[in-house]
C-alpha cells in the first residue's frame, strides 16, 4: 500500500508518516458529503470545500503560466524567435502567475472562514487543504522570483511556503537562493569587513542544508544537500 502526497510523489510507503520526496506530514483525509440531490442546499463545511475546489483551480492555472513562462525564458538570445514578442509574452505570463496566486489567496480567506479544516481528495487520490494549497501558491511566486534573480524575494515567499504547510522543498530553495544571493555589508573593496560577510554567509548556506537534512534525511533533497555540503563545503563531520 502507499498514499499520495500534494507534492505528486504517489510511492510513498504506508508506514512512512512523512513524504519522501517533500517531507511533508501523511494528510489525513476526514472526509465530506459531496454528491447533493439538485434541491438540497450545500452545508458551510460543503461550501468550504467547493470554494477549496476554485482555489486549487487558481493554482493549477498558476503552475501552467509558471511552466509557460520556463518554456519560453528557455528561447531569449535565441535569434530564431522574435525577441521582442517573446518578452512580451513571458511579462503576459508571470502577470498570470501573480494574478492566480493573488485570486487564490483571497478564496482561502473565505474557506478558512467557513472551514477552517476544509479539504478534498482529487480524482488522482491527492488530498489537498488550505495549507497546502496556500504553501505551493507561494511556492510558485518563489520560483518565479527565483527565475528572474530575484533572490531576497524568492526566499520571502519560499519562508512563506514553509510556514503555511512545512515541506522540505521550501527549505532547500531557501538554501539555493541564499547562495546566489550577494554578502550583505561586505563592501566593494575587500578587507575584514568582506571577508566576515562572506563567513556569515557560509554559515546561514550551511545551517539551511543541515535544516533540509534534518527535515527528511533520507529523501532525495536530504542526500542532495549533504552531497552540496561535502563537496561545496568539504564538511564531512556534518554533526547532524
Amino acid at each position: 500500500m502507499s498514499w499520495k502526497c500534494v507534492c505528486k510523489e504517489e510511492n510513498n510507503s504506508d508506514e512512512s508518516t512523512v513524504c519522501k520526496k517533500c517531507g511533508r506530514s501523511k494528510p489525513k483525509y476526514l472526509g465530506i458529503k459531496l454528491v447533493l440531490s439538485p434541491t438540497e442546499k450545500m452545508s458551510p463545511e460543503q461550501l468550504a470545500v467547493w470554494y477549496l475546489m476554485i482555489a486549487h483551480d487558481h493554482l493549477l492555472d498558476s503552475e501552467i503560466s509558471l511552466n509557460h513562462d520556463a518554456e519560453l525564458s528557455e528561447k531569449l538570445g535565441n535569434q530564431n524567435y522574435d525577441q521582442v514578442n517573446l518578452k512580451l509574452r513571458i511579462n503576459e505570463y508571470r502577470d498570470k502567475v501573480e494574478s492566480y496566486c493573488e485570486k487564490c489567496q483571497k478564496i482561502l480567506e473565505k474557506v478558512k472562514a467557513l472551514s477552517p479544516a476544509a479539504q478534498f481528495e482529487d480524482e488522482k487520490g491527492f488530498i489537498h487543504s488550505i495549507s497546502s494549497i496556500k504553501s505551493d501558491c507561494y511556492f510558485n511566486l518563489g520560483s518565479l522570483q527565483f527565475r528572474q534573480n530575484n533572490w531576497a524575494k524568492a526566499i520571502e515567499y519560499y519562508q512563506s511556503s514553509y510556514e503555511a504547510d512545512p515541506n522540505q522543498v521550501a527549505i532547500y530553495n531557501i538554501a539555493m537562493a541564499t547562495m546566489n544571493l550577494p554578502a550583505e555589508g561586505g563592501g566593494l573593496f575587500g578587507g575584514a569587513k568582506k571577508q566576515a560577510a562572506l563567513e556569515t554567509k557560509r554559515e546561514q548556506e550551511i545551517e539551511l542544508l543541515k535544516k533540509t537534512i534534518r527535515f527528511a534525511p533520507f529523501s532525495e533533497l536530504g542526500i542532495k544537500s549533504g552531497r552540496i555540503l561535502i563537496n561545496k563545503y568539504k564538511m564531512i563531520d556534518l554533526n547532524l
